[in-house]
């Protein structure tokens, strides 16, 4: 229905990826297909974080004069699975908008390949209808109907979760909230330091993805900067607001 003129699907599953500007320019939407990697690389990140902004992209190839260009498309994203990421500062996750499609159809009912049938001409009546219909009731809902939905909130906050290593183990192995119920509320970073690192060890993270002690620093501050306070006894430096589940008895 959108049309290969005002499309493009693009692959950014390498981190060597320098997809030319052709698939970008003039384009109203942009796909991307399948997240087929574990983990997103940096310059990926990169790369969907320009896309989803309507930032510019700059395009350098070597021996050539490196041209920019400012993206204009909605970026739409199908995948089964949405990839680990190294990013924390929820630049991607404030993008977003996830949707969840639950319904599974009989395959009695399926139609695979709709450029090779005419179902979607049959449709055309039904879908315009079916478009009418919405456009009624966003102005019925005025502009409540443009607000994120709870359940598109709450699957955003466990996609970020599951994408963010330092924020699943802190969910796992930490207390936030009430740390206070442990009868103590600071912990060394030292000590934080090496739970995680016996955490990413037992869950098979690859070493080169594990964080470094100031690399978890900057990660906790960056995920949790309403609800951490650093802090230095003077001895040792860590955070308050934040205790290990194993020092806690409840």
């Amino acid at each position: 229905m959108i049309g290969a003129e005002f499309s493009s699907v693009l692959d950014i599953g390498d981190e060597s990826d320098n997809f030319p500007l052709d698939s970008i320019r003039r384009k109203k939407f942009l796909f991307i297909d399948e997240f087929e990697v574990q983990r997103l690389k940096p310059q990926t990140e990169k790369i969907i974080k320009i896309l989803a902004g309507f930032g510019l992209i700059r395009h350098r190839k070597k021996y050539h004069q490196g041209q920019d260009l400012q993206v204009r498309s909605k970026l739409l994203i199908v995948s089964n699975n949405f990839p680990a990421m190294s990013d924390a500062s929820n630049a991607i996750f404030r993008r977003i908008i996830p949707i969840r499609f639950d319904k599974v159809i009989s395959p009695a009912k399926q139609i695979k390949w709709f450029s090779e049938t005419q179902s979607f001409d049959k449709e055309m009546p039904g879908i315009l209808n079916w478009t009418i219909e919405g456009i009624k009731e966003l102005d019925q809902m005025d502009r409540i109907a443009f607000e994120l939905p709870q359940s598109c909130q709450d699957w955003r906050d466990e996609l970020r979760s599951e994408a963010n290593q330092v924020m699943r183990w802190v969910e796992e192995n930490c207390v936030l909230h009430g740390a206070d119920r442990c009868g103590a509320t600071f912990t060394s970073l030292a000590n934080l330091f090496e739970d995680y690192g016996k955490w990413a060890l037992e869950e098979g993270i690859n070493r080169n993805y594990v964080l470094s002690k100031e690399g978890l620093r900057k990660k906790l501050m960056q995920s949790y900067h309403d609800k951490l306070t650093p802090k230095s006894t003077g001895i040792a430096r860590g955070f308050d607001g934040i205790v290990l589940r194993s020092k806690c008895s409840f």
